[in-house]
């Protein structure tokens, strides 16, 4: 009961009730992460489309910025809880080759070769990561042998 006191006032008591089943912690969109995290992807997206890769990199980053390891990571997960994580992910990886997108829009192509390089070092079966680094490396003016300088796939 002292962790229900200490919630209670850490985050106000208006915020946790208890209930005939346990506890609720009442929240808005705005105080959750993922929900923080998929606006800024979605204004991103917006920015994106309508030709403003600045503004794109910006609101990319700012979600990028607040994932901060593997998600619910120590708990047990539930079906539903799983199937949120893994859209999530799917989020994060569509944020991260948009972001680099965006690099790509804005010019910043040296940038956005060591973003790739990275990313598919992470991710080396997708493809569209893979197609993007070689965009960049031909922008950048490395046309000759660009599949030589990708790094090489885990085994």
């Amino acid at each position: 009961m002292s962790y229900i006191s200490s919630l209670r006032t850490l985050l106000g008591a208006s915020q946790l009730t208890t209930t005939r089943d346990g506890c609720r912690l009442r929240a808005e969109a705005s105080d959750l992460d993922a929900d923080v995290f998929r606006r800024l992807v979605g204004e991103g997206r917006a920015a994106a489309h309508t030709g403003r890769p600045q503004a794109a990199m910006r609101c990319f980053r700012a979600a990028l910025s607040l994932w901060r390891g593997d998600i619910l990571e120590p708990l047990e997960l539930t079906a539903p809880l799983r199937d949120a994580t893994a859209e999530l992910r799917e989020l994060r990886l569509s944020a991260e080759v948009e972001h680099m997108d965006a690099l790509l829009d804005a010019g910043e192509h040296t940038h956005a070769i060591a973003e790739f390089r990275r990313l598919v070092r992470a991710e080396p079966f997708r493809e569209g990561p893979w197609g993007r680094l070689m965009t960049a490396l031909q922008r950048c003016g490395r046309v000759q042998g660009p599949l030589r300088r990708l790094p090489s796939t885990p085994t």
